[in-house]
């Protein structure tokens, strides 16, 4: 689903939306280069790339991965467009490897970007033994928000750089965008966050998921008082 924190060594950690992360996997992944002993395969327009650690379990990866991918198919248009924004999706998976991680309880994967020119990944830090198909979908769908955001910040930043005479507008546009991504503009990013939990809401429902994690959603949406 949607996310809350990313891995303490992060620079971005805190920021709860996308991730801006100081590794270079982002840029590998864009010249088509992958970590060493990393497989990977393709699958519906998505590029799935396992885990290179050492104790990686990359089967229950890709058959969770997958079944999830399948179970887009279901959902409306608007929401199988958008998560066609993600491109790859990583897993990284619990592993000394990993380095030091802050609070993830919960949080399947996390949209990570390294600046504001090269594209994202989906990362996925949760155990795959340990999940479900839904979760997954779940996961993409709440991310392709800040991947949405992503693309705008990269074709903004294009932009500017080649100057145009809507420079002014642009500006302006790529610090909205970024100050919702970065929550200096809270009421923008707490408004994302309503979105994506009422739309993992609809797709818990579409999936006829057992009722009692639609009324933890609820529960939650109240509590942060989105409206309904």
């Amino acid at each position: 689903m949607g996310q809350e924190k990313a891995p303490s060594s992060s620079p971005a950690a805190k920021t709860g939306g996308s991730i801006h992360s100081d590794n270079s996997l982002a840029q590998q992944l864009h010249a088509g280069r992958l970590p060493k002993g990393a497989p990977v395969e393709e699958y519906k327009d998505f590029i799935l790339v396992g885990s290179w650690f050492k104790k990686a379990k990359n089967k229950s990866f890709f058959r969770t991965v997958k079944k999830g991918i399948d179970m887009l198919e279901r959902l409306p248009p608007a929401m199988v467009d958008r998560a066609h924004l993600i491109k790859h999706i990583v897993y990284l998976p619990p592993s000394p490897e990993r380095g030091k991680v802050g609070h993830l309880a919960n949080i399947v994967g996390v949209f990570t970007h390294e600046n504001d020119e090269t594209p994202g990944y989906l990362a996925i830090y949760k155990d795959m033994r340990f999940s479900a198909p839904y979760l997954i979908a779940a996961s993409i769908v709440g991310n392709s928000h800040h991947a949405a955001d992503h693309e705008e910040i990269r074709y903004l930043t294009r932009r500017l750089k080649g100057g145009n005479d809507d420079e002014t507008d642009h500006q302006a546009r790529l610090a909205r965008i970024k100050a919702k991504v970065d929550q200096s503009d809270k009421k923008a990013f707490l408004a994302q966050k309503c979105v994506i939990m009422r739309e993992s809401l609809e797709i818990y429902r579409i999936f006829k998921i057992d009722p009692k994690h639609a009324k933890t959603l609820l529960r939650e949406l109240r509590n942060r008082n989105c409206p309904s």
